[in-house]
């Protein structure tokens, strides 16, 4: 995962940037995100002139189930036979991991909210699972 994250609330959503010095890295970080759930909008560039720098949005849950998963997968895959037998052992991992990465997300001032930049399909995927009475994040 990447070395810098920022958050940002706005209401019951958050914006996530990520930002490094190589945009493969950081491309490959925002599919990790998206292939576990955290997100199933799209990855908007910001220009920096120093760093590859993007954002998504979710969900503060969405965000720490993703970051679980994707630390239970990380640790699964280097050592499949550690947890072997133990119960809930891997998870206890994952789910630990996942809390000291997700206090490296910085709060801050990602974008300027504006009807420009809120991702619509992320808003018209809330509306619909309100719509259909489904348990909404």
């Amino acid at each position: 995962m990447l070395n810098k994250y920022g958050l940002q609330e706005v209401g019951n959503r958050i914006i996530v940037s990520l930002q490094t010095r190589d945009k493969q890295e950081l491309l490959e970080d925002f599919y990790g995100f998206w292939n576990h759930g955290a997100t199933k909008g799209e990855l908007q560039w910001l220009n920096d002139s120093e760093n590859c720098y993007a954002y998504f949005w979710t969900t503060r849950e969405k965000l720490i189930k993703s970051l679980i998963h994707r630390h239970l997968f990380d640790i699964l895959n280097k050592n499949p036979d550690k947890y072997k037998n133990k119960k809930n052992g891997a998870i206890k991992e994952a789910t630990e991991k996942a809390r000291e990465t997700f206090k490296k997300f910085k709060e801050e001032d990602v974008v300027s909210i504006s009807l420009d930049n809120y991702d619509e399909h992320a808003y018209l995927e809330e509306i619909n699972s309100l719509n259909h009475g489904e348990n909404h994040e």
